[in-house]
Protein backbone atom coordinates (compact mmCIF):
# COMPACT_ATOMS: atom_id res chain seq x y z
CA UNK A 1 0.00 0.00 0.00
CA UNK A 2 0.83 3.88 -0.18
CA UNK A 3 0.28 6.34 1.83
CA UNK A 4 -1.93 8.90 0.34
CA UNK A 5 0.41 12.21 0.23
CA UNK A 6 0.08 16.16 -0.95
CA UNK A 7 2.30 18.84 -1.67
CA UNK A 8 2.68 21.40 0.64
CA UNK A 9 2.95 23.79 -1.96
CA UNK A 10 1.66 23.71 -5.31
CA UNK A 11 3.81 25.24 -7.83
CA UNK A 12 2.19 27.94 -9.85
CA UNK A 13 4.85 28.29 -12.80
CA UNK A 14 5.98 26.03 -15.27
CA UNK A 15 10.27 26.79 -13.58
CA UNK A 16 8.26 25.68 -10.58
CA UNK A 17 7.11 22.20 -12.05
CA UNK A 18 10.93 22.17 -13.85
CA UNK A 19 12.45 21.98 -10.60
CA UNK A 20 10.52 19.54 -9.04
CA UNK A 21 11.27 17.16 -12.00
CA UNK A 22 14.66 17.91 -11.79
CA UNK A 23 15.11 17.62 -8.43
CA UNK A 24 12.09 16.26 -6.84
CA UNK A 25 13.82 15.51 -3.33
CA UNK A 26 13.60 19.59 -2.77
CA UNK A 27 9.86 19.48 -2.55
CA UNK A 28 7.83 19.28 0.67
CA UNK A 29 5.28 16.31 1.22
CA UNK A 30 2.78 15.93 3.62
CA UNK A 31 1.20 12.27 4.34
CA UNK A 32 -2.65 12.72 4.30
CA UNK A 33 -4.27 11.40 7.93
CA UNK A 34 -7.90 11.74 8.76
CA UNK A 35 -9.06 11.01 12.23
CA UNK A 36 -5.67 10.12 13.37
CA UNK A 37 -5.10 7.40 10.46
CA UNK A 38 -3.62 7.31 7.26
CA UNK A 39 -5.07 7.17 3.80
CA UNK A 40 -3.82 5.01 1.64
CA UNK A 41 -4.03 3.78 -1.79
CA UNK A 42 -3.02 0.58 -3.56
CA UNK A 43 1.24 -0.10 -4.02
CA UNK A 44 1.50 2.99 -6.89
CA UNK A 45 4.97 2.10 -7.77
CA UNK A 46 3.85 -1.35 -9.23
CA UNK A 47 1.27 0.51 -11.02
CA UNK A 48 3.41 2.60 -12.21
CA UNK A 49 5.83 0.09 -13.72
CA UNK A 50 2.16 -1.85 -15.11
CA UNK A 51 1.67 1.25 -17.22
CA UNK A 52 4.69 2.00 -18.29
CA UNK A 53 5.22 -1.52 -19.51
CA UNK A 54 1.88 -1.45 -20.85
CA UNK A 55 2.93 1.51 -23.62
CA UNK A 56 6.54 -0.43 -24.03
CA UNK A 57 4.75 -4.00 -24.95
CA UNK A 58 1.34 -3.01 -26.03
CA UNK A 59 0.86 -4.42 -29.51
CA UNK A 60 -0.28 -1.04 -31.01
CA UNK A 61 0.91 -0.06 -34.37
CA UNK A 62 2.02 3.76 -33.83
CA UNK A 63 3.57 5.29 -30.46
CA UNK A 64 0.79 7.39 -29.94
CA UNK A 65 -1.39 4.21 -29.77
CA UNK A 66 0.71 2.46 -26.97
CA UNK A 67 0.13 5.78 -24.93
CA UNK A 68 -3.45 5.74 -25.36
CA UNK A 69 -3.25 1.92 -24.15
CA UNK A 70 -1.20 3.08 -21.28
CA UNK A 71 -4.47 6.25 -20.87
CA UNK A 72 -6.55 3.31 -20.40
CA UNK A 73 -5.02 1.01 -17.85
CA UNK A 74 -4.24 3.98 -15.66
CA UNK A 75 -7.60 5.15 -16.13
CA UNK A 76 -9.11 1.91 -15.03
CA UNK A 77 -6.92 1.26 -12.09
CA UNK A 78 -6.32 4.88 -10.48
CA UNK A 79 -10.16 4.92 -9.93
CA UNK A 80 -10.29 1.32 -8.68
CA UNK A 81 -7.27 2.43 -6.10
CA UNK A 82 -9.10 5.58 -5.28
CA UNK A 83 -11.58 3.78 -3.62
CA UNK A 84 -10.65 4.48 -0.34
CA UNK A 85 -10.10 8.11 -0.61
CA UNK A 86 -13.48 8.44 -1.85
CA UNK A 87 -15.04 6.76 1.42
CA UNK A 88 -12.53 8.68 3.62
CA UNK A 89 -11.94 11.69 1.87
CA UNK A 90 -13.39 12.38 -1.16
CA UNK A 91 -12.43 16.14 -0.38
CA UNK A 92 -9.17 15.19 -1.52
CA UNK A 93 -10.27 15.01 -4.89
CA UNK A 94 -10.95 18.16 -5.33
CA UNK A 95 -7.23 19.20 -3.79
CA UNK A 96 -4.65 19.96 -6.70
CA UNK A 97 -1.74 19.21 -4.14
CA UNK A 98 -3.16 15.39 -4.69
CA UNK A 99 -3.39 15.46 -8.52
CA UNK A 100 -0.05 17.25 -8.66
CA UNK A 101 2.14 14.37 -6.20
CA UNK A 102 0.72 11.95 -8.46
CA UNK A 103 1.65 13.66 -11.32
CA UNK A 104 5.51 14.93 -10.72
CA UNK A 105 6.49 12.17 -8.11
CA UNK A 106 3.98 8.60 -7.91
CA UNK A 107 3.82 8.87 -11.85
CA UNK A 108 6.54 11.09 -13.27
CA UNK A 109 8.15 8.93 -15.69
CA UNK A 110 4.97 7.98 -17.54
CA UNK A 111 3.61 11.53 -17.44
CA UNK A 112 7.07 12.91 -18.95
CA UNK A 113 6.85 9.62 -21.68
CA UNK A 114 3.24 10.65 -22.18
CA UNK A 115 3.69 14.23 -22.86
CA UNK A 116 7.24 15.17 -23.14
CA UNK A 117 8.75 12.14 -25.12
CA UNK A 118 10.70 11.43 -22.23
CA UNK A 119 13.07 13.07 -20.05
CA UNK A 120 16.18 13.26 -21.69
CA UNK A 121 15.52 17.54 -22.10
CA UNK A 122 15.99 17.45 -18.60
CA UNK A 123 19.35 16.08 -19.00
CA UNK A 124 20.39 17.75 -21.84
CA UNK A 125 20.33 21.16 -21.88
CA UNK A 126 20.71 21.30 -25.74
CA UNK A 127 17.22 18.90 -26.30
CA UNK A 128 14.46 21.62 -26.37
CA UNK A 129 12.17 21.67 -23.69
CA UNK A 130 8.27 20.95 -23.87
CA UNK A 131 6.00 23.27 -24.45
CA UNK A 132 4.89 25.15 -21.57
CA UNK A 133 0.69 24.22 -21.85
CA UNK A 134 2.17 20.17 -21.54
CA UNK A 135 4.60 21.02 -18.50
CA UNK A 136 0.96 23.08 -17.22
CA UNK A 137 -0.19 19.49 -17.38
CA UNK A 138 1.30 18.57 -14.46
CA UNK A 139 -0.68 20.77 -12.11
CA UNK A 140 -3.95 21.00 -11.18
CA UNK A 141 -5.52 23.97 -10.16
CA UNK A 142 -9.28 23.56 -8.37
CA UNK A 143 -10.67 26.47 -9.73
CA UNK A 144 -9.75 25.89 -12.89
CA UNK A 145 -12.15 23.80 -15.13
CA UNK A 146 -9.63 23.53 -18.20
CA UNK A 147 -6.96 22.44 -15.46
CA UNK A 148 -9.05 19.76 -14.34
CA UNK A 149 -9.67 18.49 -17.73
CA UNK A 150 -6.40 18.95 -19.11
CA UNK A 151 -4.51 17.71 -16.04
CA UNK A 152 -2.03 14.84 -16.92
CA UNK A 153 -3.75 12.01 -14.29
CA UNK A 154 -6.61 13.86 -13.02
CA UNK A 155 -8.34 13.60 -16.83
CA UNK A 156 -7.87 9.91 -16.50
CA UNK A 157 -10.19 9.71 -13.07
CA UNK A 158 -12.46 11.67 -14.40
CA UNK A 159 -13.61 9.67 -17.50
CA UNK A 160 -13.25 6.66 -15.71
CA UNK A 161 -15.78 8.64 -13.09
CA UNK A 162 -18.06 9.09 -16.02
CA UNK A 163 -17.83 5.62 -17.38
CA UNK A 164 -18.16 4.08 -13.81
CA UNK A 165 -21.43 6.22 -12.98
CA UNK A 166 -22.90 5.67 -16.55
CA UNK A 167 -23.42 1.80 -15.64
CA UNK A 168 -21.05 0.46 -13.37
CA UNK A 169 -18.15 -0.45 -15.83
CA UNK A 170 -14.93 0.86 -17.69
CA UNK A 171 -15.60 -0.22 -20.54
CA UNK A 172 -16.75 3.68 -21.93
CA UNK A 173 -13.15 4.87 -21.39
CA UNK A 174 -11.91 3.69 -25.06
CA UNK A 175 -14.17 5.53 -26.51
CA UNK A 176 -12.91 8.88 -24.75
CA UNK A 177 -9.50 8.15 -25.50
CA UNK A 178 -9.83 8.26 -29.05
CA UNK A 179 -9.95 12.22 -29.79
CA UNK A 180 -8.78 13.66 -26.28
CA UNK A 181 -9.74 17.23 -27.72
CA UNK A 182 -13.45 15.83 -27.52
CA UNK A 183 -13.70 15.19 -23.94
CA UNK A 184 -11.79 18.02 -23.05
CA UNK A 185 -14.84 20.06 -24.75
CA UNK A 186 -17.35 18.19 -22.73
CA UNK A 187 -15.63 18.20 -19.27
CA UNK A 188 -14.56 21.89 -19.34
CA UNK A 189 -17.79 22.66 -20.48
CA UNK A 190 -18.99 21.39 -16.56
CA UNK A 191 -20.94 18.60 -18.80
CA UNK A 192 -19.79 15.40 -17.14
CA UNK A 193 -22.22 15.96 -14.31
CA UNK A 194 -23.80 14.16 -16.50
CA UNK A 195 -22.26 10.43 -17.63
CA UNK A 196 -25.45 9.89 -20.12
CA UNK A 197 -25.38 13.29 -21.52
CA UNK A 198 -21.18 13.19 -21.38
CA UNK A 199 -21.13 10.13 -23.25
CA UNK A 200 -23.89 10.90 -25.64
CA UNK A 201 -21.68 13.98 -26.45
CA UNK A 202 -18.85 12.35 -27.35
CA UNK A 203 -19.98 9.52 -29.07
CA UNK A 204 -22.17 12.26 -31.38
CA UNK A 205 -18.35 14.43 -31.88
CA UNK A 206 -16.74 10.92 -32.77
CA UNK A 207 -18.83 10.40 -35.55
CA UNK A 208 -17.50 13.70 -37.23
CA UNK A 209 -14.84 12.59 -39.86
CA UNK A 210 -12.25 14.65 -42.18
CA UNK A 211 -13.91 16.12 -45.40
CA UNK A 212 -11.13 15.96 -48.32
CA UNK A 213 -10.47 18.77 -50.81
CA UNK A 214 -12.53 18.93 -53.67
CA UNK A 215 -12.26 21.34 -56.76
CA UNK A 216 -15.08 23.88 -54.96
CA UNK A 217 -14.12 22.93 -51.56
CA UNK A 218 -11.25 23.20 -49.08
CA UNK A 219 -10.26 20.39 -46.73
CA UNK A 220 -12.19 20.18 -43.35
CA UNK A 221 -10.45 17.95 -40.41
CA UNK A 222 -12.49 16.03 -38.24
CA UNK A 223 -11.07 18.11 -35.04
CA UNK A 224 -12.14 21.39 -36.62
CA UNK A 225 -15.68 19.73 -37.43
CA UNK A 226 -16.12 18.58 -33.87
CA UNK A 227 -14.86 21.86 -32.24
CA UNK A 228 -17.47 23.65 -34.23
CA UNK A 229 -19.95 20.69 -32.88
CA UNK A 230 -19.19 21.66 -29.33
CA UNK A 231 -19.49 25.69 -30.16
CA UNK A 232 -23.07 24.24 -31.38
CA UNK A 233 -24.02 22.29 -28.19
CA UNK A 234 -22.28 25.58 -26.09
CA UNK A 235 -24.95 27.86 -28.04
CA UNK A 236 -27.59 25.15 -27.06
CA UNK A 237 -26.91 25.11 -23.50
CA UNK A 238 -27.66 28.44 -23.23
CA UNK A 239 -31.43 27.78 -23.51
CA UNK A 240 -31.67 24.21 -23.18
CA UNK A 241 -30.70 22.10 -20.18
CA UNK A 242 -29.86 18.80 -21.97
CA UNK A 243 -29.30 16.98 -18.48
CA UNK A 244 -32.69 16.99 -17.88
CA UNK A 245 -33.86 15.34 -21.03
CA UNK A 246 -33.92 12.07 -21.78
CA UNK A 247 -31.82 9.96 -24.51
CA UNK A 248 -34.14 9.98 -27.14
CA UNK A 249 -34.55 13.98 -27.00
CA UNK A 250 -31.15 14.70 -26.49
CA UNK A 251 -30.04 12.47 -29.38
CA UNK A 252 -32.83 14.93 -31.33
CA UNK A 253 -30.97 17.92 -30.65
CA UNK A 254 -27.25 16.06 -30.87
CA UNK A 255 -28.25 14.62 -34.65
CA UNK A 256 -30.00 18.36 -35.80
CA UNK A 257 -26.64 19.90 -35.05
CA UNK A 258 -24.64 16.87 -36.46
CA UNK A 259 -26.95 17.43 -39.99
CA UNK A 260 -25.93 20.85 -39.63
CA UNK A 261 -22.45 20.35 -39.69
Amino acid sequence: MTDVCLLKRNPKAVAEIQNYLREPSKAAIEVLEVGGARVSMPDLFNLHEKVLNEIRTSGAASEEEKKVAGDELLAREIHIGLSEVRRLAPWILNDGKFWSWLALFEFRDYALIRWCDGDEWLKDSSIPQPKDSKLDRFIMRPESVHSQSRHVIRRLYIYAECSFGFDGTYKHIPLMLQDLDVPGSVFERRLGLSPTLALMLIRSALKLTASPKTSSKKAVSARQKRRKFMREVNLLLSTVALETLDEREINSYLDQILVNI
